[in-house]
């Protein structure tokens, strides 16, 4: 259960893509191009959610790891979700991601 400024949603953890840290506020982005913009930090959330299942790429990125579909060793490493999004993986969370990525 989340909550915005107007309404309170109950979300599905496989519908949700990624989380998108904006100071203070994520943005949940959904399945369906939906969108929920939530007044707690990233940070939050990535102590909520179980590790299992999503990963934190970068200091402003938080992924569900069932909708990564490839890795891209391009640029440093770049992370391809399945909607086509394009995600940043910092330097230090590269080894760490690559055994989650091996054994996924």
């Amino acid at each position: 259960l989340v909550n915005d400024a107007n309404f309170s949603f109950l979300v599905a953890s496989s519908y949700i893509i990624r989380f998108y840290a904006i100071s203070n506020y994520t943005l949940f982005l959904l399945i369906h191009d939906n969108k929920i913009v939530i007044s707690k930090t990233l940070k939050h959330f990535e102590e909520l959610l179980p590790e299992e299942s999503f990963f934190r790429s970068h200091q402003s990125h938080l992924i569900n790891l069932l909708h990564l579909e490839k890795f891209s060793k391009q640029d440093g490493g770049e992370l391809l979700l399945k909607n086509g999004h394009r995600v940043p993986l910092a330097s230090r969370r590269k080894e760490e991601f690559l055994k989650i990525f091996q054994n996924h």
